[in-house]
């Protein structure tokens, strides 16, 4: 029995990780170039909104783990239990 993820959540599962590596790229630019005041200052915003972005893309996806009835979730740990550790 094979299950696939909907393309809703697999839309989301990169979106993050976009986020993701967006936010490294904007985090490592902001700390280690020098930049004018003002352009560090608006790196921290976007560092933020993105960093906002993804908690609650992946809060979604959370939710969208817990209320479908996939038998597999990426959110549930080896033993089925939401944040298990392994």
């Amino acid at each position: 029995m094979s299950e696939r993820y909907t393309a809703v959540a697999i839309v989301l599962h990169w979106l993050i990780a976009i986020g993701i590596l967006a936010l490294i790229g904007v985090g490592l630019a902001m700390t280690h170039l020098t930049l004018a005041p003002m352009l560090q200052f608006q790196l921290y915003q976007l560092h933020k909104s993105i960093g906002i972005t993804v908690l609650l893309g992946r809060a979604c996806k959370i939710v969208g783990c817990l209320t479908s009835r996939a038998a597999q979730c990426d959110c549930h740990g080896p033993s089925g239990k939401l944040g298990s550790a392994a």
